[in-house]
């Protein structure tokens, strides 16, 4: 689980808590950490199974042609 920290309601429930603190020093609050943090493991989840991005490319053709994401 990735949460601004190791003790949010689901760490209880996980079995690893990756903590990456959202940023409360600006007026408004930063998700930019735990955003981050996803992204990297995405792509090191992506790096690691065989066809993963060819997959991901084609349930974006998919999701596009049924217009599931809309602006």
């Amino acid at each position: 689980t990735v949460a601004d920290s190791a003790f949010a309601p689901a760490a209880a429930l996980s079995d690893v808590v990756l903590a990456a603190a959202v940023g409360t020093s600006l007026v408004f609050d930063t998700a930019c950490g735990p955003m981050m943090l996803g992204r990297v493991l995405l792509e090191a989840m992506c790096d690691e199974i065989p066809g993963a991005e060819g997959r991901l490319e084609a349930f974006e053709v998919s999701a596009a042609a049924r217009e599931i994401f809309t602006d």
